[in-house]
């Protein structure tokens, strides 16, 4: 059902837009659903890596969950 190989360009986005979120921060403009969206989306890449390499795994679903936290104060 599922391709053998996952695509890895996909996952090496999610660094990126986890980098883009976190200056977006930095503005402290009003987007905290996107902070959210893009912190669940984090954990997702980070579940996903976690099959394959575990430490970016890991690492991923800290990073999201600190976007989500972060988006809820």
């Amino acid at each position: 059902m599922y391709p053998k190989e996952k695509p890895k360009a996909i996952l090496l986005l999610f660094p990126f837009i986890a980098l883009w979120n976190f200056f977006s921060f930095l503005h402290e403009e009003e987007d905290q659903p996107i902070g959210f969206m893009m912190g669940m989306t984090i954990v997702n890449a980070g579940i996903l890596a976690a099959t394959k390499i575990v430490v970016i795994g890991i690492i991923f679903i800290f990073v999201g969950i600190f976007f989500v936290v972060r988006s809820l104060f």
